[in-house]
């Protein structure tokens, strides 16, 4: 399995970080330089270890939270989650976030009321 199916997808990760999710990981997404010959002709974004973060400027990156990162994210804020049986592994950082930023919102709109 690649290392990007094993953190949340850079539309999640983007979300959380929107919502002030605190930006301390074991990777993170970043923008990272397509060099053909001596010329750098665009940057796509890709997940690294945070021990390479020199490629990515603190303000671009952004967290990819492994499912433990997110999951513990989740626990200490809403508490347990129901994870269903089909979602298979490549999913379940993706479903975890999904389900974080949902109750972040719900959350959110009841104290408003």
């Amino acid at each position: 399995m690649e290392l990007k199916e094993q953190v949340c997808s850079l539309e999640l990760a983007k979300k959380l970080k929107s919502l002030n999710c605190k930006q301390e990981s074991l990777f993170y997404w970043g923008p990272v330089p397509k060099i053909e010959g001596s010329i750098v002709t665009s940057k796509v974004w890709d997940v690294s270890y945070k021990e390479h973060l020199r490629y990515f400027g603190k303000k671009v990156r952004v967290s990819a939270f492994t499912v433990a990162e997110i999951f513990q994210f989740h626990y200490e804020k809403f508490g347990t989650i129901q994870i269903p049986v089909e979602v298979s592994g490549s999913e379940l950082a993706d479903f975890i976030a999904r389900e974080y930023i949902k109750e972040y919102e719900n959350s959110r709109n009841n104290t408003r009321l």
